[in-house]
């Protein structure tokens, strides 16, 4: 089941409610292999806690996920599909949690510690081409800041090529990647870790142009692309890379 559209008569009426609910308020994730869990539920979205949030991914994620894997989930936000990820790749496996802004990476560690997550490393950074220090741009919600040149703080970035060659993560069966727009750079300063380890990627890409600079990309590499949704009208692409 899922909720009503956001904006909506009846979707308004339903997240009234939780809108209500003071931020330490956690409650089972209702639905979906999450079923269970603790969440905070005024974190983020809705379809979060009711289970439902962006149902293609997780069908991806349950599909291709083996026990024994090891992740890199670029742009955790407050860890849903760390949560989802930690539990497809199992104790033997290994989930990387990326995350700069300072309000999720709360919320996700929190997260983690309601759950007992052992398999899950955090990294309070942002991912980019460069290793070095950038502003970053807090959006009209917390899911939606990006690195920028405006900004209202400052962030660490890494590459996810430094990260594997300082040791810091092992090299990753796949990677999922949703960074507001940083993502063609991103892509860039894994460009070794790609050729190499060939992981598949759960890419989501913001409009047109930027959906074709990452295909661009990536396809010289040896990936095949197909899209999962299409974001002819919205603009939200979402993107499986698989090395061919």
């Amino acid at each position: 089941m899922r909720i009503p559209p956001n904006g909506s008569l009846i979707g308004n009426l339903v997240r009234l409610p939780f809108r209500c609910l003071p931020s330490s308020v956690t409650l089972p994730i209702v639905t979906g292999d999450l079923r269970g869990m603790k969440w905070l539920v005024s974190s983020g979205p809705l379809g979060y806690w009711w289970g439902t949030y962006e149902p293609e991914i997780q069908q991806l994620f349950r599909k291709m996920i083996r026990p024994g894997s090891v992740l890199v989930d670029v742009g955790a936000n407050v860890g849903f599909y760390s949560l989802l990820a930690s539990k497809l790749v199992g104790n033997k496996g290994q989930v990387y949690a990326i995350e700069p802004f300072p309000r999720n990476v709360k919320i996700l560690e929190r997260h983690l510690q309601l759950n007992h997550i052992p398999n899950v490393t955090v990294f309070a950074l942002a991912v980019s081409d460069a290793c070095g220090m950038r502003g970053f741009l807090e959006g009209e919600n917390p899911s939606v800041g990006h690195l920028g040149e405006a900004n209202t703080s400052t962030v660490e970035t890494v590459t996810l090529d430094s990260l594997l060659e300082q040791g810091l993560i092992l090299p990753p069966q796949f990677i999922k990647m949703d960074i507001e727009g940083e993502e063609r750079s991103a892509l860039s300063g894994a460009e070794r870790l790609l050729l190499r380890y060939h992981p598949t990627l759960f890419l989501s890409t913001h409009g047109y142009v930027l959906d074709n600079e990452c295909s661009s990309f990536l396809s010289p590499l040896g990936y095949k692309l197909e899209k999962v949704k299409d974001g002819f009208v919205d603009g939200f692409y979402e993107v499986l890379a698989v090395w061919d």
